[in-house]
């Protein structure tokens, strides 16, 4: 009986062992795809930047938590209509201008604006897209930690995709 439970002990550790080598692999390999996203997006154009001066979703940013930018040119003129069309992230709709659509929504313990800012129409037209998190407990903080490092990956490659809809 002794040999069968060391066996036992034996073969659930390799099994524990095999489950971490692949759920590292897993994650390695998830990094690796929003890494190769992100420098896709980089060469499209897409860049990081603050907050559109002046923009409403600046005027709302006061003790976030968390805040991102990103800007890409647009080819030819829209209208704010035409990015609200393939906005990736709705929620309420808070605020609509001329120039900026601001929606707000949540996750487990926290709340986010999303921004869509159109600069006025011109040979250097650009739409920003910009995330404020407020974290509302702990738990926000504890979920948005890996969400963090995905975001900071994958919105450049989605805004990219945005200005490419467009076109």
């Amino acid at each position: 009986m002794d040999v069968l439970l060391r066996l036992k002990q034996q073969l659930r550790r390799k099994w524990i062992r095999l489950l971490a080598a692949v759920v590292l692999v897993l994650i390695v390999a998830v990094f690796v795809v929003l890494e190769a996203l992100r420098l896709i997006s980089v060469q499209r154009g897409v860049e990081s930047v603050s907050l559109p001066a002046g923009s409403e979703v600046e005027a709302r940013a006061n003790g976030a938590d968390y805040v991102d930018a990103y800007r890409a040119n647009i080819p030819d003129p829209l209208s704010l209509d035409q990015i609200e069309r393939f906005a990736f992230q709705r929620g309420t709709m808070v605020i609509s201008t001329l120039n900026e659509i601001v929606y707000e929504s949540g996750a487990p313990g926290l709340r986010f604006l999303v921004s869509y800012y159109l600069t006025d129409p011109g040979p250097e037209q650009s739409v920003t897209v910009s995330t404020v998190v407020f974290y509302e407990s702990v738990l926000g903080a504890i979920y948005f930690s890996p969400v963090k490092q995905i975001h900071r990956r994958g919105v450049p490659f989605i805004v990219s995709r945005l200005v490419d809809e467009e076109r």
